[in-house]
């Protein structure tokens, strides 16, 4: 009997220690929610510093203004991330395990921080791009609400098989299925979502911070550059970016006195960095600088003449927003995901046509006025539409209609 009472007090000390608990949670829930305080978690970045994709630059902006804003902020990331910091930028990081390869590591990375996250105290956890939204399901299992925010259409790019493509694809409906809102970062993937699934998401444009140009230093002492006498192209070295184009166009120039700048490097795609080296060979005029962050990118967008995006997919370039920031004059692939960035404070060519790119070039090198008058009104343009101070009041909202949904 003695056993049988004992056994029975510490039932109930169990059932009365979780009800305490789940007070205590409902109760650090609503003075944060009272006070518009939220607890965050980022999924799908391999971390940062050190990358320079699209994911990454956008949340090393959003992490910082969140945190300022008094909320609590974690980010989860690839072991291998650089910095050997427990916090960065105001984000706690915590490092997941991956299986290090092309096409499992982001997904082995997020499933293994979703299944972490699952047991945390998250008011959102949020998902980046489609091929992470693919596992945003697994946080229906805990009360956290889900945001995946969608910044490119990743099925669309020539690095992926059959299998990785499906797959993708597969991560474009998961990510209006699963979370409870979902965001895109330009208005051209705002129709393609009504369009093709008949659903209404939340675009949020990438934002751009103005900076002050900086004086040509670095890039005189290691490329002989001085300012306004080269095109600069600064991106991931992959097919879509088509970068090959770009140096096809540039050999068609007549006697070009003006450089081209390649900043970039290979992205599981080192036969086709090989490849535009091959397409560039006997040209000392073209400079491939490697990968370029820093003062260093900062010193190549101030003094470029021109930055050229030649790409035949993007989702809201950062790096054409950044050189307009700088009142670079943009050259752009016809593609709308481009031309609703530049509309007419730019040249566009058509997509893929390198003659058609080079008629571009040599109009922009013969008249450098022209060039100045886009550059400028490039940069006043993007000053006024795209800013991360807006982005993250934006999606700070959307995240407590979330919650108060």
């Amino acid at each position: 009997m003695g056993r049988k009472y004992h056994s029975t007090l510490i039932s109930f000390g169990r059932v009365h220690h979780i009800i305490s608990r789940y007070k205590e949670s409902l109760f650090i829930l609503f003075i944060r929610l009272e006070e518009n305080l939220m607890k965050i978690a980022f999924i799908g970045s391999r971390g940062f510093p050190g990358f320079n994709a699209g994911v990454e630059k956008s949340l090393e902006e959003i992490c910082p203004r969140l945190a300022k804003k008094g909320h609590d902020i974690s980010l989860y990331c690839s072991g291998h991330v650089s910095t050997p910091e427990p916090v960065f930028k105001g984000a706690i990081l915590k490092r997941t395990p991956a299986i290090n390869s092309k096409h499992l590591e982001t997904i082995s990375r997020v499933v293994e921080s979703g299944w972490v996250a699952l047991f945390e105290d998250y008011d959102i956890v949020h998902y980046h791009s489609i091929g992470p939204a693919l596992m945003s399901w697994m946080m229906r299992l805990g009360r956290s609400k889900t945001v995946v925010t969608v910044h490119g259409l990743d099925w669309q790019r020539a690095k992926w098989g059959k299998l990785a493509r499906m797959s993708l694809q597969l991560g474009e409906r998961a990510s209006i299925a699963f979370p409870d809102a979902t965001v895109v970062i330009s208005k051209v993937l705002q129709r393609h979502y009504k369009e093709k699934h008949g659903k209404d998401v939340i675009c949020i444009p990438n934002g751009v911070t103005v900076m002050p140009p900086l004086s040509p230093d670095i890039i005189t002492s290691r490329w002989g550059l001085k300012g306004g006498d080269y095109i600069l192209f600064a991106s991931r070295l992959v097919p879509e970016k088509e970068c090959h184009t770009l140096i096809s166009a540039y050999q068609k120039l007549k006697n070009p006195a003006i450089k081209l700048l390649i900043a970039g490097a290979s992205w599981h795609s080192d036969d086709y960095v090989k490849s535009l080296h091959q397409l560039a060979a006997g040209n000392p005029n073209i400079i491939f600088a490697g990968w370029a962050e820093g003062d260093i990118l900062k010193e190549l967008f101030s003094n470029a003449l021109m930055y050229c995006l030649p790409s035949q997919i993007e989702g809201l370039s950062l790096s054409l927003l950044e050189g307009m920031s700088y009142g670079v004059c943009p050259v752009i692939s016809d593609i709308p995901e481009n031309t609703e960035i530049v509309e007419k404070n730019g040249i566009s060519f058509k997509t893929g046509d390198a003659d058609d790119l080079a008629r571009k070039l040599q109009r922009l090198i013969d008249d450098p006025s022209e060039c100045r008058s886009f550059g400028l009104a490039a940069r006043e343009a993007v000053s006024q539409t795209y800013s991360w101070d807006r982005h993250t009041d934006e999606l700070e909202r959307a995240y407590l209609r979330v919650l108060s949904s």
